[in-house]
């Protein structure tokens, strides 16, 4: 319902995705929306990839994202999300 609010108040897709992950869990900023503006209407209004996809990636990136070039963190992240994919065909196909 939160994300249904988000955009009939004129939150883009990108935004209202990052919003209300951010929100969900407990992160709240000025920045938040600001940060997924250019990538509304399918990055800068480009039809390119899908707002919420973008939202969805940054959202990622904000709860689970480095703070620091020392940190590898995201091998992990990124090993996990190649798994993914092979999950869902099985649990799926």
């Amino acid at each position: 319902m939160f994300c249904r609010e988000l955009f009939d108040s004129g939150y883009y897709c990108a935004e209202n995705v990052l919003l209300a992950i951010a929100e969900s869990q407990g992160i709240q900023s000025d920045l938040i929306p600001k940060i997924a503006t250019g990538f509304c209407s399918g990055i800068s209004r480009t039809c390119g990839m899908c707002g919420a996809l973008s939202g969805a990636i940054m959202s990622l990136n904000l709860l689970y994202g480095r703070s620091s070039p020392e940190e590898n963190d995201i091998i992990n992240l990124k090993l996990y999300f190649r798994q993914k994919p092979l999950s869902l065909k099985q649990d799926y196909v």
